[in-house]
């Protein structure tokens, strides 16, 4: 099996393979059409003008900073997000940072990722970050009573950033040197313990214009009646 195939694959329970899984593909849901975002996604603070996603030629999904407060995700980054509809699911997202990879040693400082986002004061940030020059890092961030940063890790480009929800943890894998690897467990009691109101999706932030292209967004759901709420 492929080291992509590895990351994409889902390592199902026994209770897990008895439940309903469901798999969207976000970017198709695009309205090519019309300056729109993919059918249930939505931006946070509302759209701002002119217009900071585009649909690129190639089918990702572009996101455009000019300038954000670093390093907090806060009200002026640009973040997309769908509610996680089921306390088990398999996100992977495939990102990539057009003229800003690493054959170019110095350019604009960003951060770019995935936002497991309760509110302002709480959340996950699983990020790609850029100061001033190039180290193809990813890490994870907590916002939330007691704020901490895990350490960087060597990934890939483009960025391969997978997050597995459980009913008690996120786990948060991306890949390097074409293998999957874990970068960091955390338990949901940060985000109220449940996953109820947590939404997940790309952001960016920088200093300077720059866009983060979403290559891939797949969401897989398992969807078990029987431990629902009544």
């Amino acid at each position: 099996m492929a080291p992509d195939d590895q990351l994409d694959r889902e390592t199902a329970s026994d209770s897990d393979a008895e439940a309903e899984r469901t798999t969207t593909d976000v970017l198709s849901l695009y309205r090519k059409s019309a300056p729109a975002l993919p059918v249930g996604v939505k931006a946070l603070g509302g759209l701002p003008t002119p217009m900071p996603y585009r649909l690129t030629p190639s089918g990702s999904l572009a996101i455009r900073s000019d300038e954000a407060a670093l390093p907090s995700a806060s009200e002026n980054a640009r973040f997309l997000f769908r509610l996680q509809a089921a306390p088990r699911c398999t996100l992977n997202f495939t990102l990539s940072f057009p003229g800003n990879g690493p054959l170019y040693d110095v350019g604009p400082v960003f951060e770019g990722g995935v936002s497991v986002y309760l509110d302002h004061a709480r959340h996950f940030d699983f990020a790609v970050t850029r100061n001033l020059v190039w180290t193809g890092q990813a890490r994870v961030r907590t916002v939330g009573p007691e704020p901490v940063v895990s350490g960087q890790y060597a990934i890939d480009l483009p960025a391969k950033l997978r997050i597995e929800t459980y009913e008690d943890r996120y786990e948060f894998w991306s890949v390097h040197k074409r293998e999957p690897f874990l970068v960091e467990t955390l338990e949901n009691t940060v985000l109220g313990g449940e996953f109820k109101g947590v939404v997940i999706g790309p952001y960016l932030m920088s200093l300077e214009p720059v866009e983060m292209y979403v290559e891939e967004w797949l969401v897989h759901e398992l969807h078990d009646d029987d431990s629902s709420e009544e």
